[in-house]
């Protein structure tokens, strides 16, 4: 159903801009352009949205292999992939070890960057710490903050911003789920927002469980 109600935006936008090249086929000037436009960023949209849906049942589909993961690599080879816009600052000890699939994780973490530097965030903070049963990865932002509840910001689809897919945050829970880990947010961090993957130090607590 979602993607159903996503495909169609687009494809209305590609029917309205035939319809005008149909109209005014005599004018192949400005108006031909804007149109031809309009229809070539749509198709891409489609295609955009395709391939990511295609990703998303990958990540649902992929098997987890839980080992002892050294997360402060995988942290910094995530952080690695952001622009010279935005100012990364790592608080990290020298080694956080925890019981995850490495590539679960930096799928989720890269969904948590990829969302904090869609928020405009001139700045991104990332600390890594433990208690005696969890580590922890957050990141924060500083930009507007969340306004919607967490449960509607990590459903499927969901996106603010009309020009995106909404599937980020969604593939970030899931992976987490999948390695028996959490994801945590503080919407309104004043500013911004904190997103924080939570996962197991030892395979006690799943036991227990």
């Amino acid at each position: 159903n979602g993607l159903a109600h996503e495909l169609r935006n687009p494809l209305t936008v590609i029917g309205a801009y035939v319809r005008r090249l149909a109209r005014e086929r005599a004018d192949r000037s400005d108006k031909w352009e804007e149109a031809l436009g309009g229809i070539y960023s749509s198709i891409r949209r489609i295609e955009t949205m395709i391939e990511r849906v295609e990703g998303y049942e990958r990540l649902v589909n992929m098997q987890p292999c839980l080992t002892h993961v050294d997360l402060r690599p995988v942290v910094e080879n995530v952080l690695k992939g952001i622009g010279p816009d935005v100012v990364v600052r790592l608080d990290s000890p020298g080694s956080l070890v925890a019981l995850a699939d490495e590539e679960h994780v930096r799928t989720a973490l890269s969904r948590i960057v990829e969302n904090a530097v869609q928020t405009g965030t001139r700045e991104i903070h990332v600390s890594l710490g433990q208690d005696g049963t969890y580590a922890y990865v957050s990141v924060r932002d500083f930009g507007p903050g969340v306004r919607d509840k967490v449960q509607t910001i990590l459903a499927p689809f969901f996106s603010t911003d009309p020009m995106r897919i909404g599937l980020g945050l969604t593939e970030a829970r899931i992976a987490m789920v999948k390695i028996m880990g959490e994801l945590e947010v503080v919407r309104q961090a004043q500013p911004g927002a904190v997103f924080t993957l939570k996962l197991l130090l030892d395979s006690r607590r799943s036991e227990r469980s």
